[in-house]
């Protein structure tokens, strides 16, 4: 089949979820207008996600002109009938991607920056010996060349054969009706946790992971979700109050969660789903995919790939550790329970593990 050539970008951004969002944004913010943002899908779109904005990213928003999330300031968690709350120092916010994606998507559009959507990359030729550009072939037949790659994304063709098993299952949806004793609470089951979470227009986010692979959670993932009711009176009460508002549950498969290692391409930059998978216990998956996307920006403008990846792990390796951490104890009603008791008995321990889990530029 033909391809043509039709392009040349000083940035291209592979990716228009959250992260790649942000990179293209922070370009426009350094005066950059040589971009072009490629989406395989389009907007808006439902995302598996707690869509928890943690304080550190809040400011970033504002610069954009973004509307001011919901505020979240108070956190609860439930285990085996043992329930801890406490206050966030600075306060978080909860938005849903259906309504921050196109934002974050038409700021950079009415900046005059080139948006692909529903465009699928095909294959990606890196730097080579006779070129310092990248060849990116798309699925409408063209080939886009780039000076420097953004790449936010995982769903590459150089990344299939290094794709991890699925190892957990993801389970959405919003509900509108439910009245939260905190602004975010937590529930632990065994292999399992769901998180509620307040989004904006006086909605929630029901957002679960379970370890629990059982290929009919997928096809049937509301009889899952009655049987945790059933296991956690609070819960279920939660629950049974409020109404559904997508015509069904949101699953996916979910692979393991850790730090990526992608391709060595000079002038490439990994951020997002394409530089690894975080716990979502850490609720840090929206800020990180944020300020990760800045961080691009700034450094792919100084060409300086090496210079990323060293602030990138300075920056975010801490937190993987300590997401992990809650993650096991999250899915373990024995250690979550012990968890609750050490921060009934110690306040201070919930504190110290949200700002580790936290960006600390």
């Amino acid at each position: 089949m033909n391809t043509e050539l039709t392009s040349l970008y000083d940035f291209v951004v592979i990716g228009g979820g959250v992260a790649g969002l942000s990179a293209a944004n922070q370009l426009v913010d350094l005066k950059v207008n040589s971009i072009l943002v490629i989406e395989s899908g389009s907007y808006p779109t439902h995302k598996i996600c707690g869509e928890f904005l943690s304080p550190e990213c809040l400011a970033t928003l504002k610069t954009w002109n973004i509307p001011k999330p919901t505020e979240i300031s108070s956190i609860s968690f439930n285990v085996l009938g043992a329930r801890f709350d406490f206050n966030l120092s600075t306060s978080a916010g909860g938005l849903s991607h259906i309504y921050l994606d196109p934002i974050l998507a038409e700021r950079i559009q009415r900046n005059g920056i080139n948006l692909l959507t529903n465009t699928q990359v095909v294959d990606i030729q890196p730097p080579s010996t006779t070129s310092n550009l990248f060849s990116i072939h798309l699925s409408n037949n063209k080939i886009i060349q780039a000076r420097q790659l953004i790449v936010a994304t995982g769903r590459l063709p150089q990344f299939q054969e290094k794709k991890l098993p699925p190892k957990y299952i993801g389970i959405k949806s919003h509900f509108e009706g439910i009245k939260l004793d905190c602004d975010m609470e937590m529930y632990s089951f065994p292999k399992t946790y769901i998180g509620l979470s307040k989004i904006e227009d006086e909605k929630v986010n029901i957002a679960c992971l379970t370890r629990e692979m059982d290929p009919d959670i997928l096809t049937s993932p509301r009889l899952f979700i009655d049987k945790l009711c059933t296991q956690n009176a609070e819960f279920g009460r939660k629950i049974n109050q409020g109404n559904m508002i997508f015509p069904k549950w949101m699953t996916s498969y979910a692979p393991a969660f850790g730090i990526k290692q992608p391709p060595s391409w000079n002038n490439a930059y990994f951020i997002g789903d394409a530089a690894a998978a975080i716990p979502p216990a850490c609720g840090n998956g929206l800020s990180m995919g944020i300020l990760s996307g800045c961080l691009a920006a700034q450094y792919a403008l100084r060409q300086d790939p090496v210079g990323f990846k060293k602030e990138w792990n300075k920056r975010y390796q801490h937190t993987f550790f300590y997401g992990k951490v809650l993650n096991e104890a999250m899915l373990n009603p024995f250690f979550g329970a012990a968890f609750v008791k050490l921060c009934s008995q110690f306040p201070s321990v919930p504190k110290y593990f949200f700002r580790k889990t936290r960006d600390v530029s």
